[in-house]
């Protein structure tokens, strides 16, 4: 789980993965969207905005911008123990 303004309404969603294959956000107790991976969710983290990662089981780790925007994704050989973002170069 992970909290992130996905839609720029100054409030927080709750970001929920699950074995099931889905990452929903909720607004309250309302599930605003649903995104199907290929395999179960291990790793939620808000990045900056309405920007998030996630990282799956099978080692695919990605990005999304908004609900439903996938940015960026990238599947390695190992399995994923964590995420998190970081500037790395303060811009």
């Amino acid at each position: 789980m992970a909290f992130c303004d996905v839609d720029e309404d100054k409030q927080n969603e709750l970001l929920v993965g699950s074995e099931d294959y889905e990452i929903r956000i909720f607004q309250n107790e309302e599930v605003v969207s649903e995104n199907t991976e290929t395999d179960k969710v291990v790793g939620l983290c808000p990045l900056r905005g309405t920007v998030y990662g996630y990282a799956l089981g099978n080692g695919t780790v990605g990005v999304y911008d908004r609900p439903g925007v996938r940015r960026w994704r990238v599947k390695a050989k190992h399995d994923v123990t964590s995420i998190i973002g970081f500037d790395l170069d303060g811009d």
